[in-house]
This record gives structure tokens, sequence and C-alpha cells, in this order.
């Protein structure tokens, strides 16, 4: 509590008082020296704030000024020499005396400091004082004295009138504003909203203060909101035409634009933020209608473009439907077709536009439903319902009753072929009175559906002719190919089985008499040996002609060299003999082969690109054979097919390693896995199974379904006619009546798997 004190008249004149010395006030310790004393004296005298002391007199009942520093004495708006001496109640008028006395007195009684502002009024001037009061023990005697500052700070009280003032006038300035004023804490809590919060929601500011901001956020909003907000907390970046909706306490909601500015601490941190929301929910309701216009205009123009372009039916209809019901906001919208001349008249609905958990209404159902609205339609007059219960034909009544149907509209829509279209517009949620515009707007859809029918309808007819010409010549395309390319195979099976008959004929021969040569040459070293053994001592010819041909090395590397030709004979008869199992020349087309045996001598052929090179370390394949009964099939074809999908293996793989280091190979060393299984079904149907798998790049998965396409290559030119798997394809399904199927992964590998029936 403060009291103004007016003391210009309340000052009697100066009365002599001898002040005691510093000394004996500020120092009470004799031990301390002359010098010590004189510093303190002068350090009394520098402080740049008031300083006095007064003496505790009848245990704290009243207290006497007894020392002022140089600063109160220059500052103190009584003379000091008139308070010197006196006591509180003597020197000072009884309406300030008592609430200085309480001050002191509780600084005495609790023995802990006391702070206060008072305020004097001297020659009209107003001067403020903050006091600090801090008792004064002396050893055992307790508190003696209290020591008290005095601080001017008037000029601080004169800047703090001026805030008042203006926080007033701002005061009254929000308090009287339209728009809200708000401010939130970093938590996203309320901490001061303006009066205009009630107006706006309904709700009283205290009881809504500290509460978060989330809670009158529309729920469709609140992801935005908090994200721009929590933008804002994080950035420290202004706010300007935030929009969203805000929930009232009424449960309606109503369009707010904020503009928010941050609230940052000393440290320049931001704490919160401030800022001011509009009510523009009137010009969100104008905005909504103007678009509305402009969505009903711009999108009644794109429903006759789109009708019009769309050659498809199935297109025209879906596109109709799903913009009538998103135009008119309609909970069903389907089209079907009315056939009042077969046996028994039906109506059918064939596809529907509606929202989820709406049911369906797609299906054939019987005229006889209609009522009378069935010759209305056969009469091509559309039915409009604003309110079913105002249907007069009960059968009607009962169908709209029965399907929770409360307004409806069917168009009938003629089309050349003399069939009935319907269009139906339905609202089950809801009554709805059908405007004369909406009415317009569906006889101008109506006619143009029809249009873009006939269309359609043209447009199929010609198509299908166009798709048929098509795949004609696609299969004279594939013909050709095939009847190409199996001619191609067919000299280079003659030429290889031709190749191989005349190196077999030879190399028989060779091998034939390689046993005999060796047995002879061994009767010759043996002869050599017993001439050694009877004639030790040869004539100097021999002895020399003996060395000059090195006849020890001679008689061991000769059988060595017979036996490595024998080994040499028998590999080329190998590869003869895999180059006519390939050619399938000596056999008929369809024959019982074993399949291991037909691979095998595939990949004898490919050896040369499977095997290590001085810049790779070659391609491992592994053989996971199953035990497979002899198979029927083509085995020429069949040996084709194997040597198309190992090849493209060996192409992706060897594309693969272009791009890999030594190390890499080593470590992650290229694969062909070859597996082979028997498969049998439930209905004890059995199936050879051959899986063809690499590790290599892999398929992308947009291309694995053409991989089977004539001519579609996925090498550079000149490097593939993109006939092989196509052939291969053709082969196992349409000779062998058999599948040929890929999987692959991008970066693990690919896997082709053949499956013909075991005959």
């Amino acid at each position: 509590m403060v009291v103004p004190v007016d003391l210009s008249a309340q000052v009697p004149p100066v009365a002599t008082f001898t002040s005691p010395n510093a000394a004996e006030i500020l120092v009470l310790d004799a031990s301390l020296s002359p010098e010590e004393v004189q510093f303190l004296q002068q350090l009394w005298d520098a402080i740049d704030y008031g300083i006095f002391i007064l003496e505790v007199i009848e245990n704290g009942q009243d207290f006497r000024y007894v020392k002022f520093n140089a600063t109160m004495t220059r500052t103190s708006p009584i003379p000091v020499d008139y308070l010197l001496g006196k006591t509180v109640r003597e020197a000072l008028p009884p309406t300030i005396s008592d609430i200085c006395l309480r001050r002191y007195q509780a600084c005495f009684n609790s023995a802990q400091t006391v702070s206060f502002e008072e305020h004097f009024e001297l020659e009209g001037n107003r001067v403020w004082w903050l006091l600090t009061v801090k008792p004064l023990c002396w050893g055992t005697a307790g508190i003696q004295q209290l020591i008290a500052t005095a601080v001017d700070i008037t000029a601080q009280k004169e800047i703090e009138a001026e805030i008042g003032i203006r926080e007033a006038k701002f005061r009254r300035f929000v308090e009287n504003a339209d728009d809200l004023i708000y401010e939130v804490d970093a938590a996203g809590n309320f901490t001061y909203l303006s009066p205009q919060f009630k107006t706006m929601y309904g709700y009283e500011v205290k009881a809504f203060l500290r509460k978060s901001f989330v809670s009158i956020v529309h729920p469709d909003d609140l992801t935005r909101v908090a994200a721009s907000n929590q933008h804002l907390l994080l950035t420290g970046e202004r706010q300007s035409g935030l929009e969203f909706r805000t929930c009232r306490r009424d449960g309606s909601s109503i369009w707010i634009v904020c503009n928010n500015s941050p609230i940052k601490n000393e440290l320049g941190q931001v704490i919160g933020f401030h800022g001011i929301a509009r009510d523009v929910s009137d010009r969100k309701v104008a905005e909504a209608q103007l678009q509305e216009q402009t969505r009903y205009k711009t999108l009644l123009s794109h429903i006759a473009n789109q009708i019009c372009n769309a050659l498809s039916l199935n297109t025209v209809i879906e596109t109709t439907i799903h913009a009538l019901h998103e135009l008119l906001e309609l909970d069903y919208c389907g089209f079907g077709w009315f056939h009042p001349n077969g046996a028994e008249p039906i109506w059918e609905i064939i596809m529907d536009a509606r929202p989820e958990g709406f049911p369906s209404y797609v299906g054939k159902y019987p005229a006889s439903l209609l009522g009378s609205g069935s010759d209305l339609l056969i009469q091509h007059q559309t039915i409009i319902i604003n309110d079913s219960q105002d249907v007069e034909d009960p059968v009607f009544r009962a169908l709209l009753d029965s399907s929770n149907i409360k307004s409806d509209v069917t168009l009938p829509i003629r089309t050349a072929g003399d069939r009935i279209g319907l269009l139906f517009c339905l609202y089950s949620q809801k009554y709805h009175h059908w405007s004369d515009p909406e009415i317009e707007l569906l006889n101008a859809i109506g006619s143009q559906v029809s249009i873009a029918i006939d269309q359609a309808d043209l447009y199929a007819q010609t198509r299908a002719k166009s798709q048929k010409l098509e795949i004609t010549l696609q299969e004279l395309r594939r013909t050709q190919a095939q009847m190409v390319h199996h001619e191609k195979m067919s000299s280079l099976g003659q030429l290889v089985a031709g190749i191989a008959h005349e190196i077999n004929n030879p190399v028989n021969f060779i091998h034939g008499n390689i046993n005999y040569a060796a047995e002879y040459t061994q009767d010759l070293l043996g002869l050599i040996e017993l001439y050694q053994k009877d004639y030790p001592n040869p004539t100097s010819a021999i002895a020399d002609y003996i060395e000059e041909v090195d006849l020890e090395f001679l008689s061991q590397d000769l059988l060595k060299l017979l036996n490595s030709m024998k080994v040499g004979t028998e590999r080329i008869r190998e590869i003869v003999k895999s180059l006519r199992l390939f050619s399938r020349l000596d056999e008929s087309d369809v024959k019982s082969v074993d399949i291991h045996e037909s691979m095998d001598s595939t990949l004898m052929i490919l050896q040369n690109r499977l095997k290590g090179k001085p810049n790779c370390p070659g391609i491992q394949v592994i053989k996971q054979y199953g035990t497979l009964p002899s198979v029927e099939c083509y085995a020429g074809q069949l040996n084709q097919v194997f040597m198309n999908i190992l090849a493209n293996a060996i192409d992706a793989l060897e594309e693969r390693d272009k791009h890999r280091s030594i190390p890499e190979m080593e470590a992650h060393p290229s694969q062909i896995t070859i597996t082979t299984s028997l498969l049998e079904e439930s209905d004890g149907k059995q199936w050879v199974e051959i899986a063809i798998a690499d590790n290599g790049p892999g398929i992308p998965e947009d291309i694995q379904g053409r991989i089977f396409d004539p001519f579609f290559t996925t090498k550079p030119v000149g490097q593939g006619t993109g006939m092989g798997l196509s052939t291969s394809y053709q082969v196992i399904a349409d000779k062998h009546q058999g599948s040929l199927t890929c999987s692959s992964t991008v970066g693990h590998g690919t896997e082709l798997v053949i499956r013909i029936p075991h005959r």
C-alpha cells in the first residue's frame, strides 16, 4: 500500500543534533586499523544510492535516524539534518510514519530483509523511492540497528505510468476490435484471448485460457494448421493468410484467416506466438457459390467434350455417371439398359458411381417392378420424383421404399440401334427438389450420351475388324519368322550333322588304331630293352645315336604321347556325339529321350562360352538333376529351347560381368542353376519341369510380360532378333502342350521354368 504524503508544509525548523562518528556506527570491531576505518568511511560516502541507519528503540516500538551517507544527504526529499536524531514518529507525519514503522517492525520481528515503495509530494512533484531495510546484529546483543537503502525510482515509475496509459489504450482497442486477438505458448495453449472470442465461439474467455487451440480447429484442417504452427515455432517465420475451419460451441463451424507472429525471449528463442484471426465465413460462402457456378459450367462442358471424344462405350458410361455423381452430389448414379421386347421385359444396371458403403444396384430386374414407370420409359418420358411418398403407383412406390430412395430421376436414352439406355440419379439420404436447370442438364447430357454410344458402337465394330486384321498380320509375321528360323535351324542341323559325320569317320579310325599303335610301340620298346641287356656294349655309332635321340626319355614319353592322343580322340568323339544329339537328325520328330542327356549335350556345345577367360573367371553351372523318366518330345526343337534360354542367361551374365572387377566376380561368381523334377497333380497327371535360373541383373517388371512377344528384344541392334524366346514359347506351348514361364527380380536374377507333360 502506497500513501502519498505532502511534506512541504510538515517540516519544522532544523534542530541541533550531534551526529555519531562514522567509526562508531559502522565499525564496532576494535581490531580494525585507522586505514581500514577510513576506507570504510570513504566507501560509505561514495555509494551512488542513499543509505541510512536506524537505531532500534524500545525493542522495536520505534526507530531513530542515526546516520546518513553522502548520497542520502544530497537526494533526500526531507533534509537529513531535520531527521537526524529523531524517531520515526517524531520526524514523519502520522499517515506515513505508521506505514514506515510497520515496514521497519516487520524487518525487526522477522529478522529478514524488507523492500517496499513509497512516494512523497514535494512542491507539487511526486518522488518515488524503493526502500530496502535489513537488520544489523551486533554479537549476542541481537538486532540493535536497521540499515536501509533508498533508490530513486521516479523515472521508472513515470515510464510505467506511460506504459499503463498505452496498455489501457491498446486494451480498449483490443476489446473493441471485431477481430480476435490471441496469444499461444510453445505448447499450443492460449495465454491470452480478446473478448471477441466469446462472440465468435460462444465460450467464456476465462474458461478457455490455458487450453489448447487444437480443441477448436476442425478435424479435417488440424494436421495442416498444426504443421504451420510448428513451422513458425521452429523457424520464427511469420504466418500470413492461414485459412482454416474452426468449431463453435454450438457445433457449427466458421472459417477464419490468421496472421501470426513469433514471441521470442531475451535469447531470441521462440516461446510462442500471437496473432489476429478474422471471421471470413461470409466470404467463403460467396466464394463457394461462385466456384459452384463456375464448376457447374466447366464440368458440363468437360462432360460433353469427354463424351464426344470417348470411343469406348465403358469410357462413355463411366465418364458420365462419375461426373454427374460429383456435380450433383448424388447418393447414387447408375447406367443401364431397358429391354422391353424380350420374352420377359427387364431392365438392368451395368455400372454405377456411389460412395463407399452404399449398396450397389448392378444387376437385372423384371420390368414389372417399375409398374407404370416402364410405360413411361418405353415412351421415352423422363421419370422425375421429388418425394417418393408422392408416387401414386403402389408398385413403383414399393420399389422406391424397399430401396430407400427419397428422390429420383430416371432418364431414358434412345440410340440409333433402338436400344434404350437408362440414366439413374438418386438421393436416399435426403429429399431433393429437382430444379429446371438440373433437368435441362440431364437432358443435354442424355443427348450427348446417345450420340457417344452410337459413336462408340461404330468404333467398336471398326476396331474389332482392325484387331482381327492385326492378329492375322501378326500370325503371318510370326509364321514367316518361324519358318525362316526353322529353315535356318534345319540347315544348321544338317551342316552340324554333316560335319559331325565327316569328323567322326577319321576320328574313329585314329581312335581305333591308337590301341594297336600303343601295343606295337610297347613291343618295340621291349625289344630295345632286350637288346640292351644282351648287348650292353653297343658300337660307338649306336651309342652316339642313343644319346642324340635321348632314348630313355623317348621310351617314357612315347607311351604318354599315345595316351594323350587317345584322350584327345575321345574328347572329339564326345563333341561329335553332342552335335549329333543336338541336331537329332538321326532320330524321328517325336521320340522318347533322356532330358538330362539333351541338356548336357547343349551345355557341351556352349562350353566355350561358359569356361573361364583371362579377364573373367567363367560361369559356374550347377546341376540339380532329379530322377526323370524318358520323355516323348520333339527332341531337336526342345534342344533349341534349351540353347535359347541358356544363351540368353549367358548373355545377361557376360553383360553384367563387363562392369565388375575380377575380385568381385570371384567373390560372387556368375552361376546358372539347372533343376529338373517330376511333378504329379491331384488328378494323377505328371509333368516334367526344367528350371533354368541365373543370378544375373534380372528383368525389369515392366517388360517381363513382353519377353515372349515376337521380335521383342532388349539387346542392342544387330545382336538379337527377338525370336529366340518367342519361338521357344511356341515350341513348348503349341508343340508340347506345356508352359514356359518367367519370374525375375531386378538385381537377383531370372528363372525360366519349362513344363511339359510326361507321356
